[in-house]
Formats: C-alpha cells, structure tokens, sequence
C-alpha cells in the first residue's frame, strides 16, 4: 500500500492508495499518522478516494488513528470515501463517530 502526504493550509492530508486490509498491510496508515504527530501535526485528513475495500484491520488502523490524534488534542477528517469504504463504515455504526466529508476541500476547511 502507497500512502501520498500532502499539507494543505497546515492540514496534513494521507492519501492511502489501496485496499485497507491485512493482506495490504493497512498498518502503513497508521504509521503516517504517528509519524505527523511526531512532527506536531495533528489536523489530519484521510483522502479515502482510493480506498475501494476495508476490513477489520482497516477499521483498528482508523480507530487507532483517531484516537492518537484526540490524545494530542488534535483533529481526523475522512474524505471521500467510496460507496463500499462508506457502507462498512455505516454498519459498523462507526460513521457517525467521524466527521465525514464528500471532499478533501471541505475536510480542510473543517478543521481551520
């Protein structure tokens, strides 16, 4: 799995690019996000655009993530997410946990 980094307007955007499961190793999500935290970013957008499929380890990395990030007082915003990424999400009742947004503009406008 490829994860592309980007800041924009001092949010830092993870682009994971794959599927986020154990056999693509959705370990790397997280990684990038303790890394971010270590440099003192903790505004944080997840780009789903490229994630067509999760599974449990996908959900324990976004949990993980998300819960490193509230540690440091900071903020997760998930972005684009795919019609599949969206309904795991949904039946999980895990949607409503994250602030979910249709673009990756508007999720860096929800945490300016």
């Amino acid at each position: 799995m490829e994860i592309l980094e980007k800041a924009h307007e001092g949010v830092v955007v993870l682009q994971p690019e794959g599927k986020l499961t154990i056999v693509e190793g959705a370990t790397v999500l997280y990684d990038h996000v303790k890394k971010s935290l270590g440099s003192g970013n903790n505004r944080i957008v997840f780009n789903l655009s490229a994630v067509p499929l999760l599974d449990s380890t996908g959900i324990g990395q976004i949990i993980s993530s998300y819960t490193a990030i509230q540690k440091s007082s900071g903020k997760l915003v998930l972005a684009s997410l795919q019609p599949k990424t969206k309904e795991v999400l949904k039946i999980t009742r895990l949607y409503e946990m994250f602030t979910v947004t249709d673009t990756v503009e508007e999720a860096v406008n929800a945490l300016k």
